[in-house]
């Protein structure tokens, strides 16, 4: 037989073409289609799942946490700037602690400090006592720490008065203190 022999027509093979090319784009349509169902279908569910005001809540509820962790870290920052604030003060003060150690033991056993204030480089003490040899006593003690510059430098009296109804002499005295 001859091999040259045709039998398929040349409309017929244009056909099956135009088939085989409808039926690739069927599929890929068909595929989109399904792509583009199963792709709202997930939309779907999620957006079911989770609603606007679920996370509007979730929202608010984290900004309000924010919130107080801000207001207390506010809180922390200031406290520790107070902290060192004080620590600066604390640092640059003087201690008087012994001034007034030095001041109580001179003081006579029948005499008492009703007064007692510093400010800066000043010092005045208000003594009181039943018996004038007890302010003497103590203004000689007072006296001679004046000329050792010890505890006070530049005594002055600033009053002597007694006090009939209680039966006690007040002795107001002030000075400066050794730097």
């Amino acid at each position: 037989m001859s091999n040259s022999i045709n039998l398929i027509t040349p409309q017929k093979e244009g056909l099956e073409r135009r088939q085989r090319t409808v039926k690739i784009l069927r599929i890929i349509s068909i595929s989109f289609l399904l792509a583009t169902f199963l792709l709202s279908l997930i939309l779907f569910i999620i957006s079911s799942r989770l609603s606007i005001s679920d996370i509007k809540k979730q929202e608010n509820s984290a900004s309000d946490s924010l919130g107080l962790v801000h207001n207390k870290f506010a809180k922390l920052i200031l406290v520790k700037d107070r902290m060192d604030n004080i620590q600066i003060i604390i640092k640059q003060r003087k201690n008087y602690q012994n001034l007034i150690n030095s001041i109580l033991k001179v003081v006579p056993q029948d005499s008492s400090i009703n007064s007692l204030g510093i400010e800066k480089d000043k010092i005045t003490l208000i003594v009181s006592s039943p018996s004038l040899l007890s302010i003497n006593k103590f203004l000689d003690d007072i006296v001679t720490f004046s000329k050792n510059k010890k505890v006070i430098n530049n005594v002055i009296i600033n009053s002597l008065t007694v006090d009939q109804g209680l039966g006690r002499y007040i002795l107001s005295v002030g000075g400066d203190i050794p730097q």
